[in-house]
């Protein structure tokens, strides 16, 4: 069956703080308000140890978790996001924090931290990363300030095409950085709230964590291809629409002018949509799932 998407549109709660996402498409988000779900249906349930879900977020309690001492802190890890790209991404996510002494907020890799932000002893954010074939650590701080038990949206976004991070706080761009070597992440996709090599963890909340990847990648078509299989019938009358995971979607057909002329819920497996009763011409097929829309163009002849 020839798979065929045009176009895939983002759709994404609105919370308090709404950074820039144009062009970007969403890979996973997790609430982190009553559960590790993914809501977007495309990676595991965040695995969590000691992590609470109280005061709107999920709590971290600051003490790093080791079994060979006994330690029994928080740890909260999301491992191997689909489809993510290191080379052009964002991640945004609300935090509270508990704690503005040496607190490390966000980690990115285990073994190999190539990202993360923290508060340094002067309160200030800092941003430390793995550049270049030789893994060179830097650092870098920002000019902005926390305060604890006050909730605040951080997001991390790097393009290859002009090798810069920008780091944001409160969709206030508070840092920028050159990274003209790109990161070193020995392909570790592990997102977690510790920091192993320093044995510490986040004194703090979490919600409403995103990852976003550059629209258009073939990751994102790869991704695509797991949901749903869309084909047109030769004769042009029929649309024959596959779901390839359990789930419930809207189908909805436009015209040129945005007037709608089909609607349809859909929750069987395979669906045949008749269109013989729509002139012919071009449209637009609306198809939203899992909160994904992906958009297609075809024409009835």
């Amino acid at each position: 069956m020839k798979k065929n998407y045009l176009l895939i549109l983002l759709l994404w709660q609105i919370t308090a703080w709404s950074q820039d996402t144009t062009g970007y498409d969403l890979l996973a988000h997790y609430p982190f308000q009553s559960d590790g779900v993914d809501t977007t249906g495309n990676n595991p349930v965040a695995m969590m140890l000691n992590a609470p879900f109280i005061n709107g977020g999920i709590f971290s309690n600051g003490t790093y978790n080791d079994g060979s001492t006994g330690q029994s802190g928080s740890l909260i890890v999301m491992d191997g996001i689909s489809g993510f790209n290191a080379g052009d991404f964002i991640i945004t996510f609300e935090a509270k924090l508990s704690s503005n002494t040496n607190n490390f907020v966000f980690v990115c890799g285990n073994t190999y931290r190539w990202l993360d932000l923290w508060i340094d002893y002067s309160h200030l954010l800092q941003v430390n990363y793995l550049t270049g074939p030789n893994a060179d650590f830097a650092y870098y701080t920002t000019s902005f300030s926390t305060t604890v038990d006050q909730w605040y949206q951080f997001g991390l976004k790097y393009t290859q095409s002009d090798h810069i991070l920008k780091i944001y706080a409160d969709n206030n761009l508070v840092g920028t950085i050159n990274i003209p070597a790109g990161f070193t992440t020995d392909n570790q996709i592990y997102f977690s709230n510790t920091h192993s090599g320093a044995g510490a963890a986040y004194n703090g909340y979490w919600r409403h964590l995103k990852y976003y990847v550059l629209h258009g990648s073939s990751a994102v078509k790869e991704l695509l291809n797991d949901y749903v299989d869309i084909y047109q019938s030769m004769n042009t009358n029929f649309l024959n629409i596959d779901l390839l995971k359990k789930s419930e979607a809207e189908l909805s057909i436009v015209d040129m002018t945005g007037k709608q002329i089909l609607y349809r819920k859909l929750n069987e497996q395979q669906n045949i949509v008749n269109l013989s009763g729509i002139s012919k011409g071009i449209y637009i097929l609306n198809f939203e799932m899992n909160n994904l829309k992906f958009t297609k163009k075809i024409i009835k002849r």
